[in-house]
């Protein structure tokens, strides 16, 4: 109220005052409750995020409610990639021959199918993933233990010595061949080493010996020899019927011959001695085969529902989480091949040791597993119902045709890749840098990926997959120096493969109805990973077979682009319809 002696001046200044005073006081409060909020969100960010100091003021945040993931997925990977590299060659060491480790693989195709899809069908009944990814992870551990502590098929009661004659301008070499082999088998094979001297005199000398190439000696019974070079050498000897001849005849012509020695390493050779025993064995051995890969394909499909369900929970991005399987399946291979390597004494390398790494990270990815928790979802119910209605869209139907493509150029490039670079001349070493090299490039655009699926959407990334895989195919097949398949195969594992994966579990999950999420994720990587598998060798064998790399590799690219084109032209009368 205004004095009585007061001014209108006065009154008006001091008003003024107040005013501001009362907005310096709303000011500093706002500040006040401003800076109360960061701290709040600072403290909060402490507790929700691990902070690593890269360099200087560059830090990488890691948000802890989905770090026991990462290092789940870390460990998984690591020793799944460690088995697979490892597997079929483990097999071949105990006794088994490619056509009967080919019949076992292929007839667990058959059970992963409807195994695999009976658990994600439980997994939704129940609405919980965690109980079954542990039972499968369990299950493909014990079968692991089980591996290694069953005989091998082949047999060494005796050690039989072959006495065999070499001539030099008809100086007689005494040679002696050994092999593991029982009495009984019917069929023996050794690898053995080739040496050969260069100026030789009629005296034979040792000294002068050193290794050249390698050839295979196969006896077809216990009493006879038959030598079959794989190489094209300077001496050639002719077939010996029988140990007890006095010499191999040679084919060399002239007055001097480099003189052939045959040193057989007795641990490589292989003694086919089928009984009761051996038939048990083997059919415990295909049983096991069958189990592994069922187990071993449902921890890879459950882990992928469990880390959608937990970045859908946390609104994270599921490419992220990926990134550690990627380094895992890095990290794994070269340190259990490098183990293996630094253990290995002799010609006989111990290929158990691959199923000791794998049950120790499958053991650490269970612990990590163990802690998380994941989100339950409500049981499933009218399951058959909601199944019949989802086949009927046509969204997921054309998205099945598109996966079916993926998963096939996918399963063509790991399988034939490689065997067409060998065709190329490529060497070991290029062999073994294309994949790692590739995966570790899709690492960037794994970190992207969230960025990529709302800036493209997940229809045009399943048409950026297909155009990559028809760019590699169609490349590929013009191929002449097989260096560059590096540059060729970082396109299709950075887009074509793993961000393409990416893509379709997400997508999966919003497409798929409710009480049916593992069910559709698991029936994504089953047709992507196991059926497209069974149609890459299929169909990429027959065209391999008829025509050559050269045109396989070109069929398969004009199918990757011409569904591209298909599905475009499906996406885009859909957008329109729904206007």
């Amino acid at each position: 109220m205004k004095a009585a002696d007061e001014t209108e001046e006065d009154y008006d200044y001091k008003k003024e005052q107040m005013l501001k005073d009362k907005k310096d006081n709303l000011s500093l409060q706002n500040v006040s409750e401003s800076l109360l909020k960061n701290a709040a969100a600072h403290e909060q960010s402490k507790e929700l995020y691990f902070t690593l100091n890269i360099y200087k003021d560059h830090n990488l945040r890691i948000y802890k409610p989905l770090f026991l993931i990462k290092l789940a997925l870390f460990f998984w990977f690591a020793g799944a990639i460690v088995i697979q590299a490892f597997f079929t060659v483990f097999l071949k060491q105990r006794g088994l021959t490619v056509a009967q480790v080919s019949l076992a693989i292929g007839a667990s195709v058959v059970v992963q199918l409807l195994a695999t899809s009976l658990s994600a069908i439980i997994a939704d009944k129940i609405g919980r993933t965690k109980p079954v990814l542990f039972a499968h992870l369990f299950l493909t551990s014990a079968v692991c233990v089980a591996f290694v502590l069953i005989p091998p098929l082949k047999t060494a009661d005796d050690i039989p010595q072959f006495e065999l004659f070499g001539s030099v301008n008809q100086s007689i070499h005494k040679l002696t061949f050994e092999s593991w082999c029982n009495k009984s088998a019917s069929t023996t094979e050794s690898t053995c080493k080739l040496y050969y001297a260069t100026n030789i005199s009629r005296i034979f000398n040792e000294a002068h010996c050193f290794t050249v190439s390698y050839i295979k000696e196969k006896i077809t019974t216990i009493d006879r020899y038959t030598n079959e070079f794989e190489n094209l050498t300077v001496c050639h000897y002719e077939s010996v019927q029988e140990v007890g001849s006095d010499y191999l005849p040679t084919l060399c012509k002239g007055d001097y011959c480099e003189l052939l020695v045959q040193e057989c390493m007795s641990e490589t050779g292989k003694c086919f001695y089928w009984d009761f025993r051996t038939t048990l064995l083997f059919s415990f051995y295909v049983l096991l085969i069958t189990i592994h890969f069922f187990s071993h394909s449902c921890v890879f499909r459950f882990y992928d529902v469990t880390v959608m369900s937990l970045t859908a929970e946390h609104n994270g991005d599921f490419g992220k989480q990926r990134v550690f399987a990627n380094i895992g399946s890095l990290v794994g291979p070269s340190l259990a091949g490098y183990v293996m390597q630094a253990t290995t004494y002799g010609y006989d390398r111990n290929y158990s040791l691959a199923f000791v790494f794998y049950c120790v990270f499958t053991l650490l990815s269970a612990l990590a597993c163990w802690k998380l928790k994941v989100p339950q979802r409500k049981p499933g119910k009218s399951m058959w119902r909601k199944v019949i209605a989802f086949l009927k869209n046509p969204d997921y139907l054309a998205f099945i045709v598109v996966l079916l493509v993926l998963g096939t150029s996918f399963n063509f490039m790991v399988v034939y890749s490689n065997w067409f670079l060998e065709d190329l001349g490529a060497s070991q070493l290029l062999l073994g840098l294309v994949m790692p090299l590739s995966s570790a490039f899709s690492i960037v655009s794994l970190f992207a990926s969230k960025w990529f699926l709302q800036m493209f959407g997940a229809h045009k990334i399943f048409i950026i997959a297909l155009v990559g895989y028809g760019y590699y195919n169609v490349a590929f097949s013009f191929l002449v120096e097989p260096w560059y398949s590096i540059l060729i195969g970082i396109v299709p594992y950075t887009l074509s493969y793993n961000l393409n994966w990416v893509a379709v579990v997400e997508f999966s999950h919003d497409l798929a109805p409710e009480g049916l999420y593992a069910s559709v994720i698991v029936m994504a990587g089953l047709i992507h990973y196991v059926f497209c598998r069974m149609t890459a060798s299929l169909i990429g064998g027959m065209l391999m077979d008829a025509y050559g790399g050269r045109v396989a590799f070109r069929v398969m690219g004009g199918i990757n682009l011409t569904t591209a084109i298909l599905y475009g032209c499906f996406c885009y009368c859909r957008r329109s319809f729904k206007k």
